[in-house]
């Protein structure tokens, strides 16, 4: 996962031939956790044979990301305090945008300085990923639509908050990448206020230097 850049497995689709697939030679992320039981079928499609991956419970989906953040982090004990205090959290439900890029700087400014290579960009984006899971909250990475696809999508009970970030770039364009592409055309119908979050990364810095929001 880390080496491929692929961490989001939820709900996902595939063939029973895809899933008989096994070479070692260039594994198959999706057949590999369902093989070791990572993944769970939870819905089949007869007609086409297709089928739904799902994690099998609560438990083993959060011992795959905390290994993962583990892995991503380098710095287990300061992730995990703040999924335990649950500020993040809060900060989304309260829709404190303030709060959250506080947090996430605070949290981001201990990974160690190869997260930060341009290469390992969609490091990044993961470990956003699964703090985010790991809070509870309803998220999805690169989330497709018609145009492109979004970074990031979490959602509370009332925002729907989107996300797109860049390194070393500029938070404005990301903002405009959000509304070019319209990403928020698909949540309208959810009638929940949709924010655009445009995020810049910078590596030097090591932390979010542009924060812009925008109600959509």
């Amino acid at each position: 996962m880390k080496q491929q850049l692929v961490f989001d497995f939820e709900n996902t689709y595939i063939t029973g031939e895809r899933l008989e697939k096994y070479d070692l030679d260039n594994l198959d992320l999706v057949p590999l956790l369902f093989q070791t039981g990572y993944l769970t079928v939870k819905s089949i499609n007869r007609l086409n044979e297709e089928m739904i991956l799902d994690y099998p419970n609560k438990e083993v989906r959060e011992s795959l990301y905390r290994f993962m953040i583990d892995g991503l982090a380098n710095n287990e004990q300061r992730v995990d305090a703040f999924i335990t205090n649950k500020d993040l959290l809060v900060a989304f439900q309260t829709a404190d945008l303030d709060r959250v890029k506080e947090i996430l700087n605070s949290l981001l400014s201990g990974l160690p300085s190869e997260v930060y290579d341009k290469k390992s960009e969609g490091l990044y984006h993961g470990l956003i990923h699964f703090i985010f899971q790991l809070l509870g909250m309803y998220v999805k990475s690169e989330v497709h639509s018609s145009r492109g696809r979004a970074d990031s999508v979490v959602e509370t009970a009332t925002h729907v908050f989107i996300f797109e970030f860049k390194f070393n770039k500029s938070a404005d364009e990301a903002l405009i990448q959000i509304k070019d592409k319209r990403y928020a055309d698909k949540y309208q119908a959810f009638q929940k206020t949709i924010i655009g979050i445009g995020v810049n990364f910078n590596s030097k810095e090591r932390e979010i230097k542009g924060w812009l929001t925008e109600t959509l």
